[in-house]
């Protein structure tokens, strides 16, 4: 499919995989986005509004609101997902009182149950369901007595009970991905060490980007990938000083379960990685796309066939790669928050920032 229209920001690339279908309007950056399993609706969050709407998108009106209790409200709710086979919709924020998640009802609005860490501070970074709904998976941190330092909590989703935790201290997750057969989880995030003493200088951290394995039948981390190099020092007033480093903040794992893909947060110059992917089995680096300095990956997700990879934010633009042959083939202009694709792969949702649009585009495969 050919298309010239420069509007669309394509200009350079020759093929036209995704057209926009129709945008939805709601009150604020979108930064949360989630297709029902049928693809009917569209569950949608944003930091500046407690409120989740869920859209019958196609009639381009909000079907139901869930609203967030007055009392013991999460700071922030921002990450949501819908379970793979059911009508339930889960949250994540942070918080004190111990309350990091809840659980919805979306056929009636209902609050099934709101989950407490055992924590006096919770922080939920991302949540993940297994592939048949079976757990629910938490990442983030937790302060108290009851989990303190746990990073990775696993809930029933039968009774909402947790099942086992697993602390990754020093590595500090801020996202997950399940595998497709749900024996595996990866966590993308940061380890930190001690830096290299400097005299006269208190004691520093170092952060260095990985992807962690984590055996989810046996509860045990498994092996790390390290993901995006941290830049050499630069030499500033005679002394060499270090350069910001990458932060693995976005992650998805292929639906055939070979490959892992990671996106960065604040490319420290241009031409380096944006989002890089890796071999699932064995850690090596496969391929990767570029991106203008200060670009931060908000989303990276595959299309469910693995055809294709959408990304986002590379320069306030949205990428469409093909996996196959590692080419771009499309971009989309402005800059978006996330990303959802419908289950059945027909359909992609993107979250605007700034203009709280939410733009719906139809996915072609040829």
């Amino acid at each position: 499919m050919t298309f010239f229209s420069p509007w669309f920001g394509l200009g350079k690339y020759r093929e036209t995989v995704a057209t926009r279908v129709m945008s939805l309007s709601d009150r604020g950056s979108i930064w949360g986005l989630s297709f029902s399993p049928h693809g009917r609706y569209l569950a949608t969050s944003s930091p500046v509004t407690s409120d989740i709407h869920i859209w019958n998108w196609r009639q381009n009106r909000i079907m139901r609101t869930l609203r967030e209790p007055k009392m013991d409200t999460l700071e922030v709710t921002v990450p949501l997902l819908f379970s793979p086979h059911k009508h339930i919709l889960a949250t994540c924020g942070s918080g004190r009182h111990a309350v990091v998640s809840r659980v919805w009802d979306t056929r009636t609005g209902a609050l099934l149950r709101t989950l407490h860490s055992g924590s006096f501070y919770a922080n939920c970074n991302a949540i993940a369901f297994t592939p048949y709904g079976r757990s629910l998976l938490q990442v983030g941190d937790h302060i108290g007595v009851e989990t303190p330092g746990v990073n990775l909590i696993v809930y029933s989703t039968r009774t909402w009970q947790r099942r086992w935790v697993l602390r990754t201290e020093p590595f500090d997750p801020n996202t997950i991905a399940v595998s497709p057969h749900g024996h595996w989880a990866a966590l993308g995030g940061s380890l930190f060490a001690l830096a290299p003493p400097v005299a006269g200088e208190l004691p520093s951290f170092d952060s260095h980007p990985e992807i962690l394995i984590v055996n989810l039948k046996r509860h045990t981390e498994v092996r790390s990938i390290v993901t995006f190099p941290n830049p050499p020092p630069t030499l500033f007033g005679g002394q060499l000083v270090p350069v910001a480093s990458y932060s693995s903040h976005a992650l998805a794992w292929s639906p055939q379960g070979h490959t892992i893909a990671v996106g960065a947060m604040g490319i420290p110059k241009n031409g380096n990685s944006a989002f890089r992917v890796y071999s699932a089995q064995t850690g090596a680096f496969l391929w990767g796309g570029p991106g203008p300095q200060g670009s931060n990956i908000y989303s990276i997700q595959y299309t469910p066939n693995g055809r294709y990879l959408i990304v986002t934010d590379i320069g306030n633009n949205t990428e469409i790669w093909d996996v196959a042959d590692h080419q771009l083939i499309q971009k989309i202009s402005g800059q978006a928050g996330s990303i959802a694709i419908s289950p059945h792969g027909r359909y992609m949702a993107l979250g605007g920032l700034k203009n709280h649009q939410i733009t719906i585009w139809h996915l072609h495969y040829s």
